[in-house]
């Protein structure tokens, strides 16, 4: 993992996600894919101004629709500016899975 990227395969409750994030100096752009290769999914773009996260859904997910929504306000809080989440999902997530996934992602937001 360099200082910049995270690009890795999580392992949850014997499914498969892929997860890529990448830092900009203004901002995230964070990937989960369902199985072990990135797929593009829904499309969320955060943005904080001030002390407000406004969100426009660019491509809605068609399951667990608010977890790409999540993401991207979590980027963007995270980098005080753009938040942009991709979401590759054919099911929807059990509710324990989308918070491990959100958990890990905060983890390594912190980090970079």
């Amino acid at each position: 993992m360099t200082d910049k990227l995270v690009d890795e395969i999580l392992s949850l409750n014997d499914e498969l996600f892929h997860l890529s994030i990448l830092k900009y100096t203004n901002g995230y752009l964070v990937s989960v894919s369902e199985g072990k290769e990135p797929t593009l999914g829904s499309i969320s773009l955060s943005l904080k101004q001030s002390n407000l996260v406004n969100t426009t859904i660019i491509t809605p997910s068609l399951f667990s629709p608010m977890v790409p929504q999540l993401v991207s306000e979590l980027a963007s809080e995270s980098s005080n500016g753009i938040g942009i989440s991709s979401v590759y999902l054919t099911k929807d997530l059990k509710p324990d899975t989308a918070i491990s996934i959100i958990e890990i992602i905060k983890s390594h937001l912190k980090k970079l």
